[in-house]
């Protein structure tokens, strides 16, 4: 098992997004056929069409975005992020 803090994780530039920094938080060193990726994307920024030949989990905390699968498009989907006060 890997614990990590995501605040000593490295952030780099996606050179092939607009507007869009990376941390990886589980590589493929760690996981062979999964990554997990915290993606900022800047307001207007975005990552092009593609495909990856791993599984990956991406997890949304706040924003708006249009997502595409194959062929299909997405209306823009609004994230909310979700507090909770104690």
């Amino acid at each position: 098992m890997h614990v990590k803090n995501v605040d000593d994780i490295e952030s780099e530039v996606l050179e092939s997004g607009s507007g869009v920094s990376r941390q990886m938080l589980i590589g493929l060193d760690e996981g062979p056929n999964f990554s997990m990726r915290k993606l900022v994307i800047e307001p207007g920024g975005g990552i092009p069409a593609h495909t990856s030949g791993a599984e990956h989990e991406q997890y949304v905390l706040g924003g708006t975005a249009r997502v595409g699968i194959g062929d299909q498009s997405s209306a823009s989907i609004n994230f909310a992020l979700a507090r909770q006060s104690r």
